[in-house]
């Protein structure tokens, strides 16, 4: 942008042209004035006035982190089938059909299988748990089926007795107490833990479950010997020749079970709700507790149900030692409750049981009326075989404690 010249810069001009000849002075002030003004100074633009300074941003307020996610929700435990299954082989359901003449024997109407075992769920639960935490094959489970239909006081006229069936030397043989007192066979706790050592040691002999089972039901020596015999062992899951035909079919019955158990469609069979019944639980208890009116009061449980899972117990208290019994769970619980209130003298436990002899008291007529020897009641009030009864002797029916006379008054 050209500007004016300003006054002095125009003096300036007029003096310089002045001391030039005459005949050039008016086109050398027209040049010098011309170049002044385009040598003035340019003068700065105003600066822009400034922009207000912009606001403060607002704080970001801090988000909260957002919540963990929750962890899965917990599977629930397998129930008795799923277990069942687990520990079965996978061999049972054979094609040739050899079990169905059996499914038909235990499963006539499918639709009402399940009404038929549901039953026995809780004992077949308890022994299934024996039998997973000694690691043995799950048909060990089943043999209780085939036994006895998982009845704890079941006998054979034969003299087998129990659910699994023992006979009385085998039961000896493997710790249980056979006698006129007492038979621990008809115990399901001490028959499983003899049953399942028995089969422990056949599982380990034969290294298969068949040979196992042959062992248990026909004898261990005679299968032993059996196979001493064979030029080779046989195949793995099969049965040599030469052994009783019970013996076959008790194999065949077992892998039946197995095979309706864990293919139930194969045969339109409706199982039980696995869920359907209380888990039964191992309760230690001591001698002067094993009364069956005191375990029934103590555990809420009906004096029938106890005694259809403890056969052994009676109204009066076994001769010596603490004994493991079996309840449900919840019964199991008050059990447990009442004995520790017991234990911090909460709770008296009842006056000993006894009974005043009267006119035609034996000591047999006695031992009968309350479920008891002639061989306890002697033991307990210190009577001998030719002990004789007074009229109004007072006799104990359960043993004495410690600190107590067993002499009978």
């Amino acid at each position: 942008m050209r500007h004016p010249a300003t006054l002095p810069e125009l003096g300036r001009a007029v003096s310089a042209a002045r001391a030039l000849p005459f005949g050039i002075r008016p086109l050398a002030l027209l040049l010098m004035l011309a170049l002044t003004g385009c040598q003035a100074p340019i003068r700065p633009e105003p600066p822009a006035p400034a922009e207000p300074p912009a606001a403060p941003m607002p704080a970001l307020e801090a988000m909260p982190a957002p919540p963990p996610e929750p962890p899965p929700p917990t599977p629930p435990p397998p129930d008795v089938f799923e277990r069942l299954r687990a520990q079965l082989g996978s061999d049972h359901c054979a094609e040739d059909g050899r079990q169905a003449q059996w499914v038909r024997l235990y499963a006539p109407r499918p639709e009402r299988f399940g009404a038929r075992i549901a039953p026995m769920l809780p004992l077949l639960d308890y022994v299934l748990d024996q039998v997973e935490a000694a690691g043995l094959p799950g048909e060990f489970a089943l043999i209780p089926i085939i036994e006895s239909s998982y009845r704890p006081q079941a006998r054979s006229p034969a003299g087998p007795a129990g659910m699994w069936q023992f006979t009385a030397n085998t039961a000896r043989h493997f710790g249980l107490s056979v006698n006129g007192e007492r038979d621990e066979r008809l115990s399901v706790v001490d028959a499983t833990e003899a049953a399942l050592q028995h089969l422990g040691q056949l599982q380990a002999e034969h290294g298969d479950w068949v040979l196992a089972a042959a062992g248990y039901n026909a004898g261990a020596f005679r299968v032993r010997k059996l196979l001493e015999r064979l030029d080779a062992p046989p195949p793995p899951g099969q049965l040599p020749q030469g052994l009783a035909r019970g013996t076959y079919e008790y194999v065949e019955k077992l892998k039946a079970w197995a095979c309706m158990l864990s293919e139930p469609e194969r045969f339109g069979i409706a199982l039980p709700d696995a869920d359907s019944f209380e888990p039964l639980t191992r309760v230690t208890t001591p001698p002067r507790m094993q009364r069956l009116d005191l375990l029934s009061e103590a555990s809420g449980l009906n004096a029938e149900a106890l005694r259809s899972l403890n056969p052994l117990l009676r109204l009066a208290a076994p001769a010596r030692g603490d004994k493991d019994l079996l309840l449900p769970e919840n019964a199991a619980a008050e059990l447990i409750a009442f004995m520790d209130r017991v234990k911090r003298g909460e709770i008296p436990l009842p006056e000993p049981r006894l009974h005043t002899v009267v006119s035609g008291d034996t000591l047999s007529v006695i031992a009968r009326r309350h479920g008891l020897s002639v061989t306890e009641l002697q033991r307990w009030n210190g009577l001998g075989a030719k002990s004789v009864l007074r009229i109004g002797q007072v006799l104990r029916l359960e043993p004495a404690t410690a600190g107590t006379s067993a002499r009978s008054r």
